[in-house]
């Protein structure tokens, strides 16, 4: 017998009510016509997000990240880098001329 799809999300927080008002997880699975296993790993899945929570460990980002969000990061180090470096250069090259001018007018 195959199973069927079944949108947990939608009932998920019906399931998780029922559980808190002490329900088994047989009654909760004949309520909503779901397997005894899928009422069981949902339950599970939700403690287990809970004690996480509880000790601050945030839920992991799913899916890729977008392209932009690096290379926009990376135009803005690349921005502070060359401003860094142009300011260095620049005053480097301010105070050696301004050196070099002072030490020629002394001699």
């Amino acid at each position: 017998m195959p199973g069927r799809y079944t949108h947990i999300k939608e009932i998920e927080d019906e399931i998780i009510d029922l559980k808190e008002s002490e329900q088994t997880n047989r009654a909760i699975a004949e309520n909503f016509g779901l397997e005894l296993e899928l009422v069981k790993w949902l339950i599970n899945r939700h403690n287990r997000t809970k004690r996480k929570q509880k000790y601050g460990i945030l839920p992991k980002p799913k899916g890729s990240l977008w392209k932009d969000v690096f290379s926009q990061v990376e135009q803005k180090d690349r921005k502070i880098k060359w401003s860094l470096q142009r300011y260095s250069s620049t005053l480097n090259a301010y105070t050696d001329k301004s050196f070099i001018h002072l030490s020629r007018q002394k001699n």
